[in-house]
């Protein structure tokens, strides 16, 4: 399965990075976006600071202008990035899909006729259509899932550090363990989605093999064995579905519990924390104050 999945990510790659430009100019472009995104937040908070500490005046006025202006061009700069990112887009992919589809048919016409011989017109051909269409899943994950992401994350992470160290260390070992969680569920759930996928494709060649022969299913009255038949592959299609969307739904509970205890930790442990080091602040400062009065009057 891994060798499999290892092919079928160097095939995609091989078709995408004909178009490398194109590439190129979305990844920058999708960065960009995310770093202005990322820095938006830090102007909304200069807004309110500004707006709950200064007097009313022309000089406060000017200075919450100048600052909804540069937060306006930002979100200015955030939209024609992502312009050009979805134009950019509108060409990369459908153009690698197609280019992906002729790769196919001519590897598939150079098949012996045996091939064809012993396989449903219909499995082959939904087979082609998943794996040309897997490469926009795949592509949509990773530009505007994982790669800003991952961008944001290490902003993030980079952030807090400077601002709060311990925020930091805790949301870096978090994001190991989110990452560690998901990658061995997605790697045991991938042998459930290859026999899902299996079972899909051999309903949709039962189907398709029916429906081309299905004036001999009339002459030889078969009607009810083939309606047995597909049944029995439509309740085969039924069980491993019910299995991988209950995975699924497990694992989104799992990654509930891991962002609940993201907030427990931020908010309250490091809050405690930063609550019991004021509290042993005021304590030393008493105990010093009391030491200064005790030798002032002595």
């Amino acid at each position: 399965m891994k060798a499999t999945t290892k092919e079928t990510y160097k095939i995609f790659w091989r078709h995408a990075r004909v178009y490398r430009g194109s590439l190129a100019v979305m990844l920058i472009s999708l960065a960009a976006v995310t770093a202005i995104e990322a820095v938006i937040p830090f102007f909304y908070k200069r807004f309110f600071d500004v707006l709950g500490a200064s007097q009313p005046g022309d000089a406060a006025t000017t200075q919450l202008i100048r600052i909804a202006l540069q937060i306006l061009g930002l979100w200015g700069l955030a939209w024609l990035g992502f312009r050009v990112i979805f134009f950019l887009n509108g060409f990369f992919q459908p153009r690698v899909m197609a280019d992906i589809a002729n790769s196919c048919f001519d590897y598939l016409q150079r098949h012996s006729l045996g091939f064809f011989m012993n396989r449903f017109v219909g499995s082959v051909v939904r087979r082609v259509n998943r794996f040309v269409d897997s490469f926009e899943g795949l592509a949509d994950r990773i530009m505007l899932d994982l790669f800003p992401m991952m961008l944001r994350t290490l902003i993030i992470i980079g952030v807090l550090w400077v601002w709060h160290p311990l925020l930091g260390i805790i949301l870096a070992g978090w994001l190991v363990l989110f990452t560690a969680v998901n990658y061995l569920f997605a790697t045991y759930k991938l042998k459930y989605d290859i026999a899902a996928a299996a079972s899909d494709t051999e309903v949709t060649g039962q189907l398709a093999d029916t429906v081309t022969n299905n004036i001999n299913i009339k002459i030889f009255t078969s009607l009810a064995e083939e309606m047995r038949r597909f049944r029995e592959l439509t309740e085969k299609q039924f069980r491993i579905r019910r299995f991988t969307w209950h995975l699924s739904a497990s694992i989104e509970g799992v990654q509930g519990a891991l962002m609940i205890s993201l907030e427990f930790a931020v908010k309250d442990v490091v809050m405690l924390g930063a609550g019991a080091l004021d509290r042993f602040i005021d304590q030393r400062l008493l105990r010093f104050g009391s030491l200064l009065q005790h030798v002032r009057h002595h």
